[in-house]
């Protein structure tokens, strides 16, 4: 996705294409593989794994988490040294958020005009400002498949609303401010579920437990800043392996079922496993193959769109199959998923990512200063004395 504010760096647009993939074909082994197993796919079908590879897919959710690290990762990474004015960088964000998913909403309310009409915008409106899970129906009206994953942007948008902040706490005082922060809100989760909050709703919907992810990322971006690339591949292979083990242990310990306290952390492990597969991948990207680089690229770019309308493709394949092939039925999903899921979904994703998106991002704003000072102490450690901001030059 070319900025305003960085060169374009196609490598971030590949990881973005990852975590799309990763949710399409988690929820495609979730709700196709429960209509292929019983009928009906009221229920979401879920296997414990015979391989940590199987995870990817059965645990596939983990690409929101990647997606939020990668978010904290791409504004730091744009930011440097620099400092983000607030209200020009929430502009830019809105600019990129809210004209997908007010049309996806609409669209919404007119293939289920009983579940929601245009009148209940203001609701929509105002997600990104809730604390907990907005599709509730006391919030926002729940138009399976249009809004279900709405949830996400609240969570996403209040760590945009925290990220100038953030990141000057970042440049004055170094990564320690970010750990304290992430030690912060494993205490907070510890505290909140004592106090009979769910572990495992605390963790995975909220910004109480999706913080530390974001904060990652900005840690691994400041890491990968003064990193060299060396040993970068076997890095990022250490990377996967780790996250695959972790999903692996993560899908064994809900097929025992453990008592959920453990995922209190697990947002934290999580995060930190997939910030150091971002920061060394970047490194490895220049030697894909171009046509592997640009065909991941595009994905990437329309990852928004994927992510908002791959359920509404699985709805619709719902309405008319799926198609069992004879093997079990994860397998059956997982082609169901490829053959037909995927390749609607890409082809929508392009249409309302040039026709919703594209044509707002064009008035998206630099939002970035360059401070220059005279002197920081002085020589004779006197206060600063001059400083001047100037625009930020780079365009993307």
């Amino acid at each position: 996705m070319k900025s305003k504010n960085i060169g374009y760096v196609p490598a971030l647009d590949h990881v973005r294409a990852l975590a799309a993939l990763l949710v399409v074909f988690h929820h495609v082994h979730q709700r196709v593989g429960a209509r292929l197993l019983s009928g009906s796919s009221s229920e979401n079908y879920w296997t414990e794994v015979a391989s940590p590879f199987d995870a990817f897919i059965v645990e596939g959710h983990t690409g929101v988490a990647l997606f939020m690290v990668l978010s904290g990762f791409i504004f730091t990474h744009i930011a440097g040294d620099r400092h983000v004015r607030a209200a020009p960088f929430l502009v830019n964000r809105v600019l990129r958020i809210y004209p997908l998913m007010i049309f996806v909403f609409l669209l919404g309310t007119l293939a289920r005009p009983d579940l929601a009409s245009p009148l209940d915008l203001p609701r929509v409106l105002l997600i990104p400002f809730t604390l907990w899970h907005p599709v509730d129906l006391w919030f926002v009206p729940n138009i399976y498949p249009f809004t279900t994953l709405f949830w996400a942007i609240a969570v996403e948008f209040k760590f945009y609303l925290l990220f100038p902040l953030l990141i000057g706490l970042l440049q004055r005082d170094g990564i320690r401010a970010l750990v304290v922060i992430i030690v912060a809100m494993v205490a907070l989760r510890i505290l909140l579920v004592y106090n009979g909050a769910n572990p495992n709703d605390i963790a995975y919907w909220t910004i109480f437990g999706r913080m530390d992810q974001f904060l990652i990322g900005m840690i691994c971006a400041a890491f990968y800043r003064s990193w060299d690339g060396r040993h970068a591949l076997p890095m990022c292979i250490f990377a996967l392996a780790l996250m695959s083990l972790l999903l692996f242990g993560y899908n064994q310990a809900t097929a025992q079922s453990w008592p959920d306290g453990w995922k209190i952390l697990w947002t934290t492990a999580e995060g930190a496993g997939w910030g150091l597969f971002i920061a060394s991948y970047l490194h490895v990207a220049p030697r894909l193959s171009k046509f592997l680089a640009r065909f991941l690229a595009w994905v990437g770019e329309i990852s928004f769109s994927i992510y908002l309308l791959h359920l509404v493709v699985i709805a619709l394949l719902l309405q008319v199959g799926p198609f069992p092939l004879g093997f079990t039925p994860g397998v059956d999903a997982f082609l169901n998923g490829f053959f037909f899921v995927l390749p609607l979904t890409l082809l929508a994703a392009t249409v309302t990512f040039h026709v919703v998106e594209q044509p707002f991002l064009r008035y998206r704003v630099r939002y970035l200063e360059v401070y220059s000072y005279r002197a920081i102490t002085g020589s004779r450690g006197e206060a600063p004395i001059a400083m001047q901001a100037h625009a930020d030059p780079e365009r993307g």
